[in-house]
This record gives structure tokens, sequence and C-alpha cells, in this order.
């Protein structure tokens, strides 16, 4: 994944910062396929971070803090994130 300073409305100084958020909150994952099998993955080591620190660096995401719905969207969010650690054993 690579971030997009204008598009994601970040600092540039965050873009590490916000790549590496996306693989720790287990949103984006880090898998390593070859010919469609699962070889290698970037495991957490119990250092899994929850979403909402990952939204809120991203301007793109702050309409998502103002609401009770957005509130309901972050832990959708986070839903999918859980879910990728469970199914990739991550």
């Amino acid at each position: 994944m690579s971030p997009c300073i204008p598009g994601w409305r970040i600092k540039s100084d965050q873009t590490l910062r916000v790549g590496r958020l996306a693989a720790q909150t287990g949103l984006y994952p880090l898998l390593e396929y070859i010919n469609g099998e699962l070889v290698n993955k970037s495991k957490l080591n119990g250092k899994k971070i929850k979403v909402e620190e990952y939204l809120k660096l991203q301007g793109r995401f702050a309409h998502l803090f103002k609401s009770e719905q957005g509130k309901n969207e972050i832990k959708h969010i986070q839903e999918i994130a859980d879910n990728n650690i469970k199914k990739y054993g991550l």
C-alpha cells in the first residue's frame, strides 16, 4: 500500500506511519502469495492497534468522528480489521 498525501489528506511526514498503521491495525494485512497459495504473513506480535488511530491521521475520515453514524462506521471498520486478524492468524 502506498499512502496518497493529497487524497488521504495527510502530512508528507506521516506517510510511513500511516502505511505501518494500516498493517498494524489488521485492516490491510501484509500477505505474500505465490501461485495462489499464502506463503508468508507479517504477524502483529501483540501490537494490534485500533483502527481509530489509523483513521484519525487522515483528513478523508474526519467526518466519521463527528456523528453517531460515523462512530458506528468506525466500529464496522474495526470488525473488518479484527476479522482479518482472525482469518490470517495475525
